[in-house]
Formats: structure tokens, sequence, C-alpha cells
């Protein structure tokens, strides 16, 4: 018995048309919002492409650059100030050394930078000691120091002044 049937109804999104053999059955929908079968456009796929992908990479490698410029900046600070540490101690230990001297001959003949070393104290690169004294008759007598050194091409100092009362 060969036997067809045709049923029209109507649903909410569009027309449904249903037959029915005994050999084989079928359903074919006709939707009002999907005409035909159509394969999701390439931005509505899930996942990432190979743009985003490599902005992802450009943005995440320049903010690693910018950390590891902080922290080399970090470090030449870090140096900058143990240096200034060294220098302030060196000056310092000069001017007690000024401060304990019998005579003024005697502060102007003595060679800073050989009596640190004789110290014991390690000299900074190109490190330079100058000490200037006013007039000798002067009461109190202005006495400054400043060292100077050399450290990654720049040039850097320390200056002490003191008076001395002899």
């Amino acid at each position: 018995m060969n036997r067809l049937i045709k049923s029209d109804k109507f649903s909410g999104s569009g027309k449904r048309f249903c037959y029915n053999n005994k050999v084989n059955t079928f359903l074919y929908r006709i939707n009002s919002n999907m005409m035909m079968m159509k394969r999701k456009p390439i931005q509505c796929r899930q996942g990432f492409t190979l743009v985003e992908t490599l902005i992802a990479v450009f943005i995440l490698s320049v903010g690693i650059l910018i950390s590891l410029m902080f922290f080399v900046r970090a470090q030449d600070s870090t140096q900058l100030a143990q240096d200034m540490t060294v220098a302030t101690t060196h000056a310092d230990s000069i001017l007690e050394e000024i401060y304990g001297s019998e005579s003024l001959t005697q502060i102007t003949t003595t060679d800073w930078a050989s009596w640190l070393k004789e110290q014991g104290l390690t000299p900074l690169p190109a490190e330079a000691i100058t000490v200037e004294y006013g007039q000798p008759d002067q009461r109190p007598l202005p006495v400054s120091l400043t060292v100077r050194w050399k450290r990654q091409g720049r040039d850097h100092h320390v200056s002490l002044a003191t008076e001395l009362i002899k």
C-alpha cells in the first residue's frame, strides 16, 4: 500500500510539510529565518585568528620590554646611590683626618687619594679628590672637599664643606 500524506501545519517560525510513504520518510522544513543551510562566517567562529594572536604577542612583548627597562634603570639608580654613599664615606674619612691634623701644612701636603688606599678604603672608578682651603690666616678656616668619579661614561661628584677652628 503506497500512501502519500500531505499535511499543512503552521508552526511559530515557518511552514512544515511532511511527506510520508512506505519506502522512505523525510521531513523538510522551511524556516523563515533560514532559507538555506549556510556556513557561519569566519568572524563568528570560535577561537583566535592569526592576526589577533600576533597583536596579543606584540602587546605582551612591549609590556615585557618596558618592565625590563624599568629594572635596568632601577639597577643604575642603585649603583649611583651606592657610589654616592662610598664617596660620602671617603669625604667624611678625609675630613675626620683633617680635623685631627696638627698643622695646616700637614693638611695641604697630604695626597688624599693614596691616604684612602692606605686606610684600606676601596676607591671608586677614576676617583679624584680635591681639597680646597681658604686663606691660612682666616679663622675659622673654610675647607671644601670634592670627590669625583666616573661610571659608565658619566661624571659624578660629592662635595662637603666645613670650617676648621684651630
